[in-house]
């Protein structure tokens, strides 16, 4: 008998959270298990731990390049892998939620100099939004609908920023 019809079903996030701590316990250095638990945590709102567990995430592949433990938010420009790209925009997306709009941007451009991906672009422009820098905000939800028409948050919030510009 075969069992290729059957579709696997996704794992409740309680028991993929005990399978990564279980990765994790055997293999403490692993950025990847860490990533995935900040994806846990950042899908059950829980922007503070997801914040901690993606700042470690990118903390241990500094330190596996064979870097020193980082002091500041500053290392993460200097993460060259482009792997790594949606850690740092996750990153990003927590510390908007927590409404720390420069260290959202900071993490938002260097994601964006890794791979200039028009998601990268709305959400950058989404933080300069946020920010109070409309004008800019404007100029990035162009770019990002240049090169993917079809994003719909970047419509919506190109027409916003438009709306705040107008009655400015």
């Amino acid at each position: 008998a075969t069992f290729a019809h059957i579709s696997p079903l996704p794992l409740p996030r309680s028991l993929a959270r005990h399978f990564l701590n279980s990765a994790i316990n055997l293999n403490p250095t692993d950025p990847m298990a860490y990533n995935e638990l900040g994806v846990i945590a950042f899908a059950n709102e829980s922007y503070e731990e997801a914040s901690q567990l993606f700042y470690h995430a990118l903390g241990l592949i500094r330190k596996l390049e064979g870097g020193e433990e980082p002091e500041d938010l500053g290392f993460v420009k200097d993460i060259k892998d482009v792997f790594w790209e949606p850690t740092i925009n996750n990153l990003g997306h927590c510390f908007r939620r927590l409404l720390r709009f420069s260290d959202a941007i900071f993490c938002h451009e260097a994601a964006w100099n890794l791979a200039r991906l028009p998601s990268t672009t709305a959400a950058l422009a989404f933080a300069r939004h946020l920010d109070g820098d409309t004008d800019y905000a404007i100029e990035g939800y162009h770019s990002a609908l240049g090169e993917n028409p079809g994003d719909q948050f970047a419509q919506d919030m190109l027409d916003k920023a438009l709306e705040e510009s107008a009655s400015r």
